[in-house]
């Protein structure tokens, strides 16, 4: 049996801050959309998630462009953003952020 403790976004972003992992996710951006992500996640299937920032660390990566995430997979002469997104979302979940960047489930 284990015990639950309910956490909300600031207390992901601080676990984040101990851990050193802050920007490797994205910063608060990033990590506030993870949280909700993994938050919906909880609400439509019923279970409840683990906050733990170290297997979200190992779980998601974060990327200047869609270009380049796609680049760790395939070759992406002459790919646009568009056309990376797209095959992207084919393969995996995608978090495009306000700042342009995008949080990519490994795959």
């Amino acid at each position: 049996m284990a015990i639950i403790i309910t956490a909300t976004v600031n207390d992901a972003i601080e676990r984040a801050k101990s851990q050193d992992r802050y920007d490797q996710l994205g910063g608060y951006e990033g990590i506030k959309a993870l949280f909700g992500w993994y938050e919906e996640i909880s609400e439509d299937n019923g279970d409840q998630i683990e906050l733990d920032i170290v297997a979200w660390c190992c779980e998601w990566s974060l990327y200047d462009s869609a270009v380049q995430a796609l680049g760790n997979y395939q070759d992406v002469d002459d790919y646009t953003e568009a056309q990376a997104i797209h095959d992207l979302v084919a393969e995996t979940y995608i978090l495009e952020l306000d700042s342009g960047k995008f949080l990519v489930m490994d795959y």
